[in-house]
């Protein structure tokens, strides 16, 4: 679920856990503008499909995108619910610098984890601006955006965001 980039230890660490990626069944892109990784853990990594947002499609199409991920979210259940928050714009968000907040929430049933990225926020230590805004260590937060341009400008929206 999602990449980042690996340094060599961890890229190695990753193949030897994953048997060179075979035993990987997809690779799952969750929020919109987190792309900058994909092309690298693809090189690395590509013989399985990969699912994206409507904007991994159109912004990354060297990678073959095996289909858009809430399209296809049937294949992955019932081991893991894939969900988007309404109330919010998740397959265009602008401005695309800081509307963040809208994304794919992923649990896995089993473990009972929730992957998210962006929307709810934890920093074991902000970076000094953000606890200049009032954030604290380990503090559980929405993205800054919720406020503004997050949601929808709609009287309705936050009531569906929290549905």
């Amino acid at each position: 679920i999602d990449t980042i980039n690996l340094p060599p230890e961890a890229l190695a660490e990753l193949k030897e856990l994953t048997n060179d990626g075979r035993n990987v069944d997809a690779v799952i892109a969750t929020h919109p503008y987190h792309t900058l990784a994909f092309r690298d853990f693809y090189a690395h990594f590509s013989g399985m499909p990969y699912f994206g947002t409507p904007r991994h499609l159109k912004t990354i199409p060297d990678i073959p995108w095996a289909g858009e991920v809430m399209a296809n979210k049937a294949l992955f259940e019932p081991d893991l619910d894939l969900r988007i928050p309404a109330g919010s714009e998740y397959v265009n968000p602008l401005p695309e610098r800081t509307n963040h907040l809208s994304n794919v929430f992923v649990m896995h049933h089993s473990s009972k984890t929730v992957h998210n990225d962006d929307c709810v926020i934890v920093w074991e230590r902000p970076p000094l601006l953000i606890r200049m805004m009032g954030y604290k260590d380990a503090d559980m937060h929405f993205h800054p955006s919720l406020k503004g341009p997050g949601l929808f400008p709609t009287c309705e929206a936050p009531k569906a965001f929290h549905g």
